[in-house]
């Protein structure tokens, strides 16, 4: 991998389609107990608004440089106008961004105290299913733009956006583009035929059935989806299957300390999809995904990589990294 990589993910054109939403953080100090239940009492000392689901993953591929479309459906509210601020701010294209006056914008709010502490989360969100006239012109827009792209992610928290018949419209169009999934479990039949999933070790063996053997889980998914399949591990790394059923495991080296995992899932998808449209090989891409994913879960809140960061993880990578190794039943 003797490149720059910022400079190879610079301007790759990535359609994010997913379910949209904002991490709220409001911030405050505890220091008693209310009298009137057995609950801390905060007093707020302020709120900060981050792009959160696929909007997180959207964000960590506009700030590494990629030019990304939004796909996916808001409130025309409030939250909805603070969201779309957010992607405009990174110059995102919204124009496949759409409001339902009919359903608030997903916001999850932390109550964090002390040291970063979280005390409490609040989901305002609906997982209605999307109304079919939204459907058609969701569905219309991202095919029509298809053939100006590099990659497509779908970043699925089952908040109402994904169904089969549209996942199965997109991915019949996709034109040979590497199309990158994180999904949930009750959806992942709907992607047969993706390029990438990256669940991680719990959802792969909620998918899969077989709950003890990594090994058996990968290559039950690769068999049910004829698709490549990173299984992240957290601290033991990532488990890499390609579509052959050769199995890679790539370690984590460099974690000193795991502080908060949000956003760290976001972060493999944002770096697999632009290793991807690049051409890279599985092994890469999934050493890549793994030491960003490495630097997200040492920061508080949701993270992101920054271009700095990257070029570090690079630098470890070129000075330290050894590749995976292969398994026994498989070759690299």
């Amino acid at each position: 991998m003797k490149f720059d990589p910022l400079k190879t993910f610079k301007d790759k054109k990535i359609i994010v389609i997913g379910d949209m939403m904002i991490d709220r953080y409001v911030y405050g100090a505890s220091t008693h107990i209310s009298p009137e239940a057995p609950v801390p009492v905060v007093k707020i000392m302020h709120e900060k608004d981050f792009p959160g689901g696929a909007a997180n993953v959207a964000n960590n591929l506009a700030i590494l440089g990629a030019k990304v479309y939004i796909a996916g459906i808001i409130g025309k509210d409030r939250d909805g106008a603070i969201l779309k601020k957010l992607f405009q701010e990174k110059k995102m294209d919204i124009s496949m961004l759409m409001e339902d006056v009919m359903r608030p914008t997903t916001v999850k709010k932390r109550i964090i105290s002390g040291n970063n502490y979280q005390l409490l989360r609040l989901d305002y969100e609906t997982t209605a299913p999307l109304n079919t006239e939204f459907e058609k012109k969701i569905t219309k827009r991202i095919v029509e733009k298809i053939p100006e792209i590099d990659a497509i992610v779908f970043s699925d928290y089952a908040k109402g956006l994904i169904n089969q018949s549209f996942v199965r419209n997109i991915i019949s169009n996709a034109k040979n583009k590497p199309v990158i999934v994180d999904t949930k479990p009750a959806h992942i039949k709907y992607f047969k035929g993706c390029t990438l999933i990256t669940p991680n070790l719990k959802e792969a063996i909620e998918m899969s059935g077989e709950p003890r053997e990594i090994l058996k889980m990968g290559k039950t998914l690769v068999k049910m989806l004829n698709t490549n399949v990173f299984i992240t591990r957290g601290p033991e790394g990532i488990s890499v299957f390609d579509k052959r059923v050769n199995h890679t495991h790539v370690p984590t080296m460099h974690i000193t300390r795991v502080f908060d995992v949000t956003g760290a899932g976001d972060t493999v998808v944002s770096i697999a999809a632009l290793s991807m449209a690049c051409g890279f090989s599985l092994t890469d891409v999934a050493t890549l995904a793994n030491y960003a994913a490495g630097i997200v879960v040492q920061k508080p809140g949701t993270s992101f990589v920054t271009p700095d960061e990257f070029n570090e993880v690079f630098e470890l990578i070129l000075k330290n990294e050894k590749p995976g190794k292969s398994s026994k039943n498989g070759k690299r």
